[in-house]
């Protein structure tokens, strides 16, 4: 770059010269001139004859400087600066530049343009020149592991996608960003069982598959969470607590997700190389089975014996269930088809999972049938002809609400009447109330249905007005069809398992048939949910417009993110009657769990779920990243999650990745020093787009005197 017109004799040596006395012909000939353009580019016209710029002859009085400030010539626009007298500063069009500062050739500087968006002030040959950054953008390839969504491109754009996940991962479902759910944790956060997972290249996994099933073995469950633990497994307590889907403790799930309809799953990333536990949990049902190791990027079908749910604490958490039975509806009984194990059926004294309190219906034992005679009830406290422990009768947990809350699950069989008074006292009713406000899950069948009906004491919302009642007139029939609701997630859900099972034909719209129903409800309100309805008129229907089975979360009327219990009421009989007289087990059958038992037992797993309004258990999440956590500083990227995020713009004078650093703002070119200018005073142009001030001159010397930024003077 050039410093500007340079004289063949410095000012210096003239001045010298004349204190000398020395002979001064060696000066450069004077020339006449009317106008500027008589001159020469070194040369002002000053009293009709050209002499060099900053010549005294020019305007300079011989003193340090002059106070008053030269205007630029381009019109000022630049850095102020003060100018000896008579040095007539240079223009942006002298240095043939478009940007950037550029000396004045008088000690100052001037600024000739800035870029537009884009492009920077460039350097090298480029000097003072705009250009576009030169940035050799990324692509996925360049991420390891990436194999979802959009990422930097390191240039302030973004990538092609770089692919899509395959249900039911989602992309950064597995803690690690732009990689699909479950997959593959790089970095210093992998530790545990994350060291095993192997990356198989895009689209490939080292997976497991099976289908959950029930303790039995043989009925396909929906919606329970499979995962593989990355730590220690927290501890299940029995007993109500408001523990909502995300506020559930899983021990931090390495992978996981969530069984669809038809109780199959997959599940990819891993570990391999190494045995580790797989959990399969539905509320507070749980069991881990351990996997032998596997081979990387294989794939490994499951057995039922793998995927089910325990039959006992023996082989895993089950929940505390207490069971009030029934004369007409032997609700205990499918517990047995379920699977679970006879050893768990205990009177409430003993250490089963699930204790029987007697109403009118089976006893838990022929001890205590002996001991307490068949008239013996929660009904007719007194009539009992021996010795009846009183706590293995209902009313003891209407009596006792710390017993009550003890239970995750209360079930309530029918009991072919719905006598009031001292049974089903108002103080009761409360306690059942309050049972299910603090995340209690209660199963009520048909004349069951009074705990609701008159439970309406309070302020409301009450549970009684979660439906719109029939009262307890109206009769039953024998059978009839009923819809299906599918119109909701677990609704639709619901249809698709039953159809899976074969409880139900292939109807359009979804019916299922029901024995004994029974018309205590004719519609929903208050925010409860329909599952089961009858329509008077239509094909197969009772005459009646009832319904069959509807569920509400408690309390009544709280918002979805603040419910904690749920209840589930079915207007028909579940199960073939019990009597009396009967004892556990004998009362029960060894057939296969019939259609109408296969509802009750969707209904059972599903109320022990963790609570999220009408919504399933959840998939896999993904939390977006920041900029600041990916440590981008500018340009557009990935979020993580498959979506992008805006980091913003660089300052003016670099760009995005322009220093050879992906999404890092820098300049294009290396700056110039006041050496390279070969300058000691004044401001100079740091060549990309900056300025540098290079100092100030000792009086009586200027700067720009004889050469532009250098200082000078005639003494």
């Amino acid at each position: 770059m050039s410093h500007g017109p340079r004289w063949s004799v410095p000012k210096w040596m003239l001045g010298v010269a004349l204190i000398l006395g020395c002979d001064c012909s060696a000066a450069p000939p004077t020339r006449t001139c009317t106008g500027p353009e008589d001159c020469g580019a070194s040369e002002v016209c000053v009293d009709e004859r050209c002499v060099p710029r900053g010549e005294p002859d020019s305007g300079f009085d011989g003193g340090s400087g002059d106070d008053a400030t030269t205007p630029r010539p381009d019109g000022g626009e630049g850095v102020d600066a003060r100018t000896p007298s008579g040095c007539v500063p240079a223009t942006c069009d002298d240095f043939d530049i478009d940007c950037g500062p550029a000396p004045d050739g008088c000690g100052g500087a001037i600024l000739c343009g800035t870029c537009p968006s884009g492009q920077v002030c460039g350097g090298g040959a480029d000097r003072g020149r705009c250009v576009t950054p030169a940035c050799a953008p990324l692509s996925c390839g360049d991420y390891m592991g990436v194999n979802c969504g959009v990422v930097a491109d390191g240039c302030g754009g973004l990538t092609e996608s770089c692919g899509d996940c395959i249900a039911p991962e989602i992309c950064g479902g597995g803690d690690t960003p732009n990689r699909c759910g479950g997959g593959v944790r790089t970095g210093p956060g992998c530790e545990g069982l994350c060291r095993n997972q192997v990356y198989c290249g895009p689209g490939a996994a080292t997976t497991l598959s099976g289908r959950v099933f029930a303790p039995n073995g043989t009925l396909p469950l929906p919606n329970a969470v499979v995962y593989v633990p990355n730590a220690p497994l927290p501890a299940i307590t029995n007993g109500i607590s408001c523990e909502r889907c995300e506020d559930e403790d899983l021990g931090a799930p390495l992978v996981g997700t969530v069984s669809d309809y038809d109780g199959t799953f997959e599940l990819r990333h891993v570990p391999a190389g190494i045995a580790f536990p797989l959990v399969v949990k539905i509320g507070k049902w749980r069991r881990v089975v351990m996997i032998e190791p596997r081979e990387p990027c294989s794939t490994t079908a499951l057995t039922p014996e793998q995927t089910r749910l325990p039959r006992n604490r023996g082989e895993g958490d089950l929940p505390q269930i207490a069971v009030s039975t029934g004369s007409v509806d032997a609700m205990e009984c499918v517990f047995r088809k379920l699977g679970v194990s006879d050893f768990e059926f205990t009177r409430p004294d003993g250490t089963g999972a699930i204790h029987l309190y007697r109403a009118n219906g089976a006893w838990a034992d022929a001890a205590l049938r002996t001991t307490c005679g068949t008239n013996c009830t929660d009904r007719a406290p007194g009539s009992c002809s021996g010795s009846c422990p009183p706590h293995t009768l209902t009313t003891a947990l209407m009596d006792d609400p710390a017993r009550l809350a003890s239970y995750d699950l209360a079930v309530f069989g029918c009991e072919a009447t719905a006598t009031t008074g001292v049974t089903r006292s108002n103080a009761r009713r409360r306690v059942i109330r309050d049972y299910l406000d603090g995340g209690g899950r209660a199963f009520l069948s048909h004349y069951a249905y009074d705990w609701l009906f008159n439970n309406n004491e309070g302020p409301a919302p009450t549970l009684h007005t979660t439906a719109v009642w029939s009262g307890s007139t109206t009769t039953g029939v024998n059978s009839s069809r009923a819809f299906v609701d599918t119109g909701f997630p677990r609704g639709a859900i619901f249809w698709d398992w039953l159809v899976e099972v074969d409880a139900a034909a292939t109807l359009a719209p979804p019916q299922i048939a029901i024995t004994d129903p029974r018309f205590f409800v004719r519609d929903v309100a208050g925010g409860s949910r329909r599952w089961v309805h009858t329509v008077s008129g239509a094909a197969g229907h009772a005459s009646h417009n009832s319904i069959q089975q509807y569920t509400f979360n408690t309390p009544v009327g709280a918002p979805d993110d603040m419910v904690c219990g749920r209840v589930v009421y079915s207007a028909f009989h579940v199960s073939g009657g019990s009597t009396g007289s009967a004892t556990f087990p004998g009362h029960c059958s060894t057939a296969a769990l019939t259609p109408q038992e296969k509802v009750l037992a969707f209904m059972l797993f599903d109320l022990a779920t963790c609570v999220s309004g009408d919504e399933p258990p959840p998939p896999p999440t993904c939390t977006p990243r920041t900029c600041e956590a990916l440590g981008i500083e500018c340009g557009l990227a990935g979020d993580g999650c498959g979506g992008s995020i805006d980091c913003g713009p660089c300052p003016e004078g670099s760009a995005c990745g322009a220093g050879g650093v992906p999404n890092v703002c820098s300049a294009p070119c290396p700056p110039l020093s006041c050496a390279d200018h070969d300058a000691e005073c004044g401001e100079v142009s740091d060549g990309c787009g900056g300025v540098l001030d290079c100092g100030d001159c000792e009086a009586p010397d200027v700067c720009g005197f004889s050469e532009p930024n250098r200082c000078g003077s005639l003494v």
